[in-house]
């Protein structure tokens, strides 16, 4: 069962050029614990650590949800 939406709040981060221990350092300072990557083409040419496969590695090993 999914849970409720009542009273969450929804974010929205882009990544810039951080590094991923960088994105990590900052979700983690402002108390976020799950990323959901709503991006068409989960990727980027330049910054290959954020592409969907690599999140999927990075994220959960440094404590956060990636969906």
């Amino acid at each position: 069962m999914s849970e409720p939406v009542v009273g969450r709040r929804l974010f929205t981060v882009g990544h810039g050029t951080l590094a991923a221990d960088d994105l990590v350092t900052l979700l983690r300072a402002s108390g976020f614990q799950r990323v959901v990557d709503i991006r068409s083409l989960p990727g980027s040419r330049r910054h290959r650590h954020f592409g969907r496969e690599q999140m999927e590695q990075w994220l959960p090993e440094a404590g956060l949800t990636y969906r």
